[in-house]
């Protein structure tokens, strides 16, 4: 998929549905920067930025980082030559409507030109979180039954992340149910929202999202009437 100017997709989906990994294929595939919030925040807070120390903070209280460090971070990212170039993949951000808000004041005057909800059910969405192991290094996940206990990316050690317990599973089902449900429902009445079936085979669902961001960018290429 070639693109005539920058393409700018967001990928969102109830924890577990696999957005990482859709984000990371979809940004390889439209030649783009692969853009994560939770990873840009990591690097703030490992080069010990004014961002980073006070996102360090949150972190070491267990508490969320609030949406002004987020997205202070994030449109730094986003006034990088790379990404004026070419756009982005936004990995599952945003989750909220405030933060969807700001998001298009940061974008102003061009929005997303797609947003791809992956749709997996909870049950399911649980058994992949509990069958997860993530790299603490990278941050790249992958299924425990992959044969190799080290990250093929930079060979760290594979673990299994505190966020993967029954409980706090549970606990950000609830929270996606309370934030990001409003806010998909509320692109869905914009007509910002492509729903794609994500209860498939990884390159299943990475063939579904290319479709259905290709079809976007398609229909809102033509030419007016």
């Amino acid at each position: 998929m070639v693109a005539n100017r920058p393409v700018r997709v967001a990928v969102l989906g109830r924890p577990g549905s696999g957005k990482g990994t859709q984000s990371g294929r979809l940004a390889r595939v439209l030649g783009v920067p692969h853009v994560s919030t939770g990873e840009l925040l990591r690097a703030e807070i490992e080069r010990g930025s004014p961002v980073g120390r006070r996102a360090q903070e949150y972190v070491e209280a267990g508490q969320l980082v609030p949406d002004e460090m987020v997205l202070e971070s994030l449109a730094e990212r986003l006034d990088d030559a790379d990404i004026e170039r070419d756009g982005f993949v936004l990995d599952g951000f945003p989750r909220t409507i405030d933060q969807a808000v700001a998001l298009d004041a940061l974008l102003a005057p061009a929005l997303l030109d797609a947003v791809v909800e992956l749709m997996v059910p909870e049950r399911e969405a649980a058994e992949r979180l509990g069958a997860r192991l993530v790299c603490p290094e990278c941050g790249r996940s992958v299924s425990r039954d992959q044969r190799s206990a080290l990250c093929d990316h930079c060979g760290t050690v594979l673990a299994r992340r505190a966020d993967d317990d029954a409980d706090v599973i549970r606990s950000r089902f609830d929270v996606f149910e309370n934030e990001t449900r409003p806010l998909l429902e509320w692109l869905d009445q914009h007509g910002r929202l492509v729903a794609v079936d994500g209860d498939r085979t990884v390159s299943e669902v990475t063939r579904r999202v290319i479709a259905a961001v290709q079809t976007v960018l398609e229909r809102d290429r033509k030419p007016a009437s």
